[in-house]
């Protein structure tokens, strides 16, 4: 029996891993709190970032397919185009069954001062969430 109790002292200490305050300290980083600190400066990045994108031009493309029992307009024409169509028959007249119709938008916003300030706050924020990520964690290392 008391072999049995001085094998079990002997073992126990390779088990049990002693700490020291730093190796404490640098666990206060990995706990859940931090993590969630970590996450919110990532948002408000992802914010800012949101604002860049908002500056950045923009394109579109288009298309249609139309397809009438009867001839229509392929666009809309002035009566004086008109009565010269009809006078000269060598004039094609825009009508058509089928109209195709396509096209591309291009939109680049060369100054939004609303972008700007949103811009300026969102860097304010990501600070104060960085900022806030260091007061916590010195909070608890304090405690």
């Amino acid at each position: 029996m008391l072999n049995k109790t001085v094998l079990l002292a002997l073992t126990i200490p390779i088990f049990l891993q002693a700490t020291s305050i730093t190796t404490l300290l640098n666990r206060l980083e990995k706990r859940p709190e931090s993590r969630f600190d970590t996450l919110t400066i990532e948002k408000s990045a992802l914010g800012l970032e949101a604002i860049h994108d908002k500056r950045m031009p923009v394109v579109n493309l288009y298309g249609g397919y139309e397809h009438y029992n009867t001839p229509n307009g392929l666009r809309p024409v002035v009566p004086m185009e008109m009565s010269a169509m009809l006078k000269d028959g060598a004039i094609p007249q825009p009508f058509s069954q089928n109209i195709l119709r396509g096209g591309v938008e291009y939109n680049w916003p060369l100054f939004v001062k609303s972008l700007y300030t949103l811009e300026e706050k969102a860097s304010l924020l990501t600070l104060a969430a960085k900022e806030k990520k260091k007061l916590n964690l010195i909070q608890r290392e304090a405690v």
